[in-house]
C-alpha cells in the first residue's frame, strides 16, 4: 500500500516553522543599567575624605614640592650662589633624595610613596634637560643616554612596586625623553658634528 502525500498548504508551512525558530530562541534578559561615572567612583571611593587626603592631595603636594625646588634654585642662580656644576648635582640630588625616601616609606604609605617617585623622575628628567639645553654640560647623546636611563629606572621601579602611575609616568618620560634633548635641527649629521 501506497501512502498518499497529504498537501499542507504553504501558510500553515510557515506559521509552523515560525513557532518552531520562537521556541528555539534565547529569552532576552533584561539590559542591566550601567552605574554612572560618580556611582562607580562612590564605589571605588567611599570615604571621600580618605581619597582627597591620600589621592588629590598627594599630587598637588609633589607638583608644588617639585615647583618650589624649582624656584629655590632660580633664586640662587639669580644670585650667583651655586655655579652650573652645583646647581646640576643639586637637582640629581634632590631627585634621589625624594625616590630614596619613597622607597623608605614604601610599605606604610604606598600611595605616597609612588607620588614622590613620581616627583623624584620628574626632577631627574628636567635636571638632565636643563644640563644639556641651558648649562650645556653635557653633550646632546650623553643627555639621550641619561634620561633613557632615567626612564628604564622608572619602569623597575613602577614594575617592583606594581604601581600604574609610576609606568604611565615612565611611557611620558620615555616618549619625553627626545623631545627634551632636541636641539631643533633636523639633521642627524648635524648633532654628531655639531653643525
Amino acid at each position: 500500500m501506497q501512502e498518499e502525500e497529504v498537501a499542507v498548504p504553504k501558510e500553515e508551512m510557515i506559521a509552523a516553522f515560525e513557532a518552531v525558530e520562537e521556541k528555539a530562541r534565547p529569552i532576552a534578559e533584561p539590559e542591566v543599567p550601567r552605574p554612572s561615572f560618580w556611582e562607580n567612583f562612590m564605589e571605588k571611593n567611599p570615604d571621600i575624605e580618605k581619597f582627597i587626603g591620600e589621592n588629590l592631595f598627594n599630587k598637588i603636594g609633589i607638583a608644588v614640592l617639585v615647583i618650589g625646588i624649582g624656584f629655590f634654585l632660580k633664586f640662587a642662580i639669580d644670585k650667583d650662589w651655586i655655579n652650573e656644576i652645583g646647581r646640576t648635582f643639586i637637582g640629581f640630588l634632590c631627585g634621589a633624595a625624594l625616590i630614596g625616601l619613597a622607597h623608605w616609606m614604601r610599605k606604610s604609605f604606598a600611595a605616597f610613596s609612588s607620588v614622590l617617585v613620581g616627583g623624584g623622575v620628574a626632577v631627574l628628567y628636567f635636571t638632565v634637560a636643563i644640563a644639556f639645553h641651558q648649562y650645556h654640560l653635557i653633550g646632546q647623546t650623553a643627555a639621550f643616554l641619561l634620561e633613557v636611563l632615567v626612564t628604564a629606572f622608572t619602569v623597575f621601579l613602577a614594575v617592583m612596586y606594581d604601581r600604574k602611575e609610576l609606568a604611565v609616568i615612565a611611557i611620558l618620560g620615555g616618549f619625553g625623553a627626545p623631545f627634551m634633548v632636541a636641539t631643533g635641527k633636523g639633521n642627524l649629521l648635524c648633532s654628531f658634528r655639531g653643525c
